[in-house]
């Protein structure tokens, strides 16, 4: 994926977010993602909602899971899992 320039979330969009996380996974496994990791390796500053986002959409798609979720539910412990099928 081409990444955007810009590392402080202001070029990168909610599917911009979904095809990092993709890029995660590997067909026919499980993968346990966490917002706040995902949002610190894109060196995100306060994205957190654009990131938990694109997680929920994502589990639409592979059948995600919520592991745990912060009350707000747009936090950095948002964690899901997905399985990827083959």
């Amino acid at each position: 994926m081409k990444q955007p320039n810009c590392k402080d979330g202001t070029h990168w969009t909610t599917d911009d977010i979904v095809v990092y996380i993709e890029s995660k996974f590997v067909k026919g496994e499980k993968i346990t993602i966490v917002s706040g990791v995902i949002h610190k390796e894109i060196g995100f500053k306060d994205r957190r909602p654009m990131v938990c986002g694109a997680m929920k959409r994502l589990g639409k798609k592979y059948s995600g899971t919520v592991i745990s979720t912060p009350k707000s539910g747009q936090g950095s412990t948002l964690t899901m899992e997905y399985f990827v099928p083959l």
